[in-house]
């Protein structure tokens, strides 16, 4: 945060609160699935960024991240209309943080509520989107730019619903 006075006049104040805003903003990142329940839609998400944690010396030190508890999972869906796949753990989502505390709208009917917890796009305050996962692991049955030849077999092209596995 670089070299401030003893005594700090009002732009070093909004330069440091500025500062302690950005390190805090959280946006998307990868998630790694821990444990899912399929009743309740929820999963156990480790995020798997370790973000600088600045020290009382100016250093900065990497901190795992906590397990976020009871992530709802997002399935596309409109209406009675869905398309869900099993989760296991080690799968990986997108964790995407919400601007408020959407816990008491998600408990009731969808209505128009209050935000109980004024904390701005916290890691308690996420949604998992399923599917974030490592280039390493891309997938290689998908056939989505035409049709593609793998391992000589060829593949469809357009919307492909199956298994990585060929099946």
């Amino acid at each position: 945060m670089g070299n401030r006075s003893v005594e700090p006049n009002e732009e070093d104040l909004i330069r440091a609160w500025l500062d302690r805003h950005e390190i805090e903003l959280r946006g998307p990142q990868p998630g790694r699935v821990e444990r899912y329940d399929p009743a309740l839609q929820v999963a156990d998400v480790m995020p798997m960024l370790r973000l600088p944690v600045e020290q009382s010396d100016g250093s900065h030190v990497q901190e795992d991240p906590p397990v976020i508890p009871s992530v709802p999972v997002l399935w596309p869906r409109v209406g009675a209309w869905f398309l869900s796949m099993p989760i296991a753990p080690g799968d990986f989502v997108l964790l995407v943080p919400c601007e408020g505390d959407w816990s008491k709208w998600w408990a009731e009917d969808a209505g128009l509520s209050d935000v109980p917890d004024v904390r701005r796009h916290h890691l308690a305050h996420c949604v998992a989107l399923p599917g974030f996962f490592p280039r390493a692991r891309a997938l290689t049955q998908t056939g989505a730019a035409g049709t593609t030849v793998v391992n000589a077999q060829t593949l469809p092209s357009g919307m492909v619903l199956g298994s990585d596995d060929a099946s």
